[in-house]
């Protein structure tokens, strides 16, 4: 699945099949009350696109609560820059800040 605006050529969110894994890649969050299989169709409710794009509930130091994504084994974001590579549940935070402090971080998908 690949989901964009029929006008624009860069997707919204992406999804890999890889080693019997299904993989996401989206720039930001997805919240958690969104299940994979149904993001395409709720994409243009609420604030689901502005979360795909921009959020950040869900890394804050102070959010505790269990995130993962159903329907996805793994996701990987970025927009919220970390220190390390980050995993909360299926969600795994990968920017590391190579505009600002030149530390890029790639991941191997297998």
């Amino acid at each position: 699945m690949t989901l964009s605006v029929p006008q624009k050529k860069l997707p919204y969110a992406i999804e890999i099949f890889s080693n019997k894994k299904t993989i996401a890649i989206v720039h930001a969050e997805i919240p958690a009350t969104v299940k994979w299989s149904s993001l395409e169709a709720e994409l243009n409710k609420t604030n689901l696109l502005y979360s795909i794009l921009f959020s950040r509930k869900y890394i804050t130091i102070g959010n505790r609560k269990k995130y993962a994504i159903d329907g996805l084994d793994e996701i990987y974001c970025g927009d919220a820059i970390v220190e390390k590579p980050l995993k909360k549940g299926n969600v795994n935070y990968i920017d590391t800040g190579a505009y600002s402090v030149q530390h890029l971080t790639l991941i191997e998908l297998n």
